[in-house]
């Protein structure tokens, strides 16, 4: 895939605002009935930090879950973990540029989380899809966060 320079910078900090299909996302990847609920309605904010010039990009989230991580787009996999999940990690733009696509791996669940985040003025959209291996339906949710 050409490492095409992305057209827009994503940095900022975003507050959740808006979730569309976000417990049934969660519930096919086996996450219980009152961690989805708590998940769906938790005041979650997403604070980017992205150097267009090294590929440097930092995702720190705070919520019901907290997590800082460190990519390099185009770079090494990195390893993350959600509760008790674990994935390998790889960061690349989305192909018009205005985005990046977090594909998340779990190799011991079989399965695969694609995030995208598209900026779209002062929102970002992010479409979360699982992808399962042995053929079984996945889902995808959309969140829409507004920066502040």
């Amino acid at each position: 895939q050409k490492k095409h320079p992305p057209s827009i910078n994503l940095s900022g900090t975003y507050k959740l605002f808006k979730n569309q299909n976000y417990q049934d996302f969660l519930a096919c990847q086996g996450v219980g009935w009152a961690l989805r609920k708590a998940a769906d309605s938790a005041s979650t904010t997403h604070t980017l930090t992205h150097d267009v010039e090294t590929g440097r990009f930092v995702l720190d989230v705070k919520g019901l879950i907290s997590s800082r991580v460190e990519y390099r787009i185009y770079g090494e996999s990195v390893k993350t973990q959600i509760k008790d999940k674990t994935f390998t990690d790889t960061v690349t733009y989305l192909p018009d540029g205005l985005g990046i696509r977090i594909h998340k791996q779990n190799l011991k669940d079989k399965y695969d989380i694609i995030v995208e985040r598209r900026l779209k003025g002062d929102e970002i959209e992010m479409k979360q899809r699982v992808e399962f291996k042995d053929g079984r339906e996945g889902k995808e949710a959309v969140q829409i966060f507004k920066r502040v």
